[in-house]
């Protein structure tokens, strides 16, 4: 299994880098997925601000780390 975590600042490039490494076979999971996921689990709204303040205050609740960790924990098998 290999696995690349790519970061940057919007614009960066880091969607190329995505769809390069899909069309060679990689799957592909992203932190905010797991925020908009755990966000409509709780029924709260779609926009900016609702799920901005969702992942804040999840942060608050379970500590800095807890989009990576329930992205780590969603991650699908392979090469990702």
């Amino acid at each position: 299994m290999v696995i690349i975590i790519i970061v940057g600042m919007p614009g960066s490039g880091k969607d190329m880098l995505v769809q390069a490494a899909t069309a060679r076979g990689f799957n592909h999971i992203r932190m905010g997925d797991m925020v908009r996921k755990f966000a409509g689990n709780a029924n709260l709204g779609s926009d900016d601000t609702s799920i901005g303040n969702f992942a804040t205050s999840e942060r608050q609740k379970h500590g800095n780390e807890i989009w990576a960790r329930r992205t780590i924990e969603n991650m699908p098998s392979g090469n990702v």
